[in-house]
């Protein structure tokens, strides 16, 4: 990596006094102390992009890093090099990358328990509840059990943890790391993918028509009971409607909620493994935008969220493009894996096809109106192709050319 440091270097001028930088440009100063006269800088936004995508590169370039210590830290400590070599007028070697990749290796990696506040359900039982990596605690109820887990942290007085007179619920995840701030980041990756996929599990749309499962879940985005209003006033009338959005009750979770299904066991199993296979990442991606587009207001957004989950599971097209021919294959695969009998799956080819128009609508900015219950159809059929690939051991390990073959006997084999 001393290259990529040469070059990095290269795009940086240096000043002694404020340089005058263009918007956005990039500057650090005063690491020596207030009295530091010292910058490096860019000249203009454009070679401050590129400065901050080769610290991105440079960072990345060793999972042992960038898996464990922020790119703050880094960027911090890679400044004060840079320094120095600007100082003494010399380039970076290899043996200056592995003495600056020693810098971090010699913290330790420790465990971080990293803890939030999750809204919209409560914990009653005596124990905390654990679930994938995940630990719920009904607080203060179960404040002695983090305590007890942590004597020596809680001899301090300040910090404080939680305020030991409100109640809530939390949700708490172990990283391993060696700087908090990272400990911090790696936590949240894996607090939004429990919170997508309780939503999943849990909730309903906010447009749904159904009755029933009128909850939300959230860690960072929770959207608590309330009345979505709107007024109008005509020449001889005053009047409006008001939707109830949101959740009025906590939801209760217990190991029986959490485990009451055989796919719902192995999405949980499937959270817990620290290097899922290709086809288990997608289904994960799949249940990860199920939860987002259940969530969400806008109609237009959750519509394409649902197609999102659908493009994970049976788009294999590396690019990533939607063209028409990758379309079709969509919607054939969606047909054949859903239903067995002809008529069955010629009634998903065309509600498919319909759905798919109006994505292609929103995508095109052509769209008028979207019905609740096109929503509906659209989140049933998703929701369906996850469960089939949860539940069906054909796709236990499917590839793209094992599913092209796998539709293809369905389609001229009937098996």
């Amino acid at each position: 990596m001393h290259k990529e440091l040469n070059k990095l270097k290269s795009l940086i001028k240096t000043s002694t006094g404020l340089p005058v930088v263009s918007a956005g440009g990039w500057l650090f100063g005063n690491n020596r102390g207030h009295d530091d006269n010292f910058y490096l800088y860019a000249e203009n936004r454009t070679i401050a992009i590129e400065i901050y995508q080769l610290i991105d590169k440079i960072w990345r370039k060793d999972i042992n890093i960038s898996s464990s210590v922020s790119k703050n830290w880094f960027e911090s400590e890679l400044k004060y090099i840079l320094r120095e070599k600007f100082e003494h007028n010399q380039e970076f070697t290899h043996l200056d990358w592995k003495n600056f990749i020693q810098i971090f290796l010699n913290r330790d990696l420790i465990d971080h328990e990293i803890f939030k506040e999750i809204r919209g359900c409560k914990i009653n039982g005596k124990l905390p509840l654990q679930i994938a990596h995940f630990t719920f605690y009904s607080w203060p109820l179960h404040f002695k059990h983090i305590k007890d887990k942590y004597p020596k942290a809680f001899e301090k007085q300040y910090p404080s943890f939680y305020d030991e007179r409100i109640s809530m619920t939390l949700i708490s995840t172990i990283v391993k790391s060696r700087d908090g701030l990272r400990a911090h980041e790696l936590a949240d990756i894996e607090f939004k993918k429990i919170e997508n996929t309780l939503r999943y599990i849990f909730t309903s749309s906010p447009t749904s028509t159904s009755i029933g499962k009128n909850h939300d879940i959230g860690i960072f985005d929770f959207r608590k009971g309330e009345w979505l209003e709107s007024n109008d006033i005509t020449e001889n009338y005053k009047g409006g409607i008001h939707k109830p959005i949101g959740t009025y009750k906590d939801l209760s979770l217990n190991q029986t909620k959490l485990k009451r299904k055989k796919h719902i066991l192995k999405i949980w199993d499937l959270l817990a493994k620290k290097q899922p296979t290709n086809i288990e990442t997608r289904i994960l991606n799949a249940i990860q935008w199920i939860g987002k587009a259940k969530h969400e207001l806008e109609k237009e957004k959750a519509f394409i969220q649902y197609f999102f989950a659908i493009e994970s599971l049976v788009n294999f097209n590396e690019t990533g493009s939607i063209s028409p021919s990758v379309g079709a294959q969509m919607r054939e695969y969606t047909a054949f894996i859903l239903e067995k009998k002809p008529l069955e799956r010629q009634n998903i080819d065309k509600l498919f096809s319909k759905l798919y128009q109006i994505r292609s609508s929103i995508v095109h900015g052509n769209l008028k109106e979207i019905t609740d219950y096109e929503i509906e159809d659209l989140q049933k059929i998703t929701e369906r192709l996850v469960l089939e690939f949860l539940s069906n051991p054909k796709f236990d390990s499917i590839s793209s050319d094992g599913l092209k073959s796998l539709i293809y006997n369905m389609k001229y084999a009937n098996t």
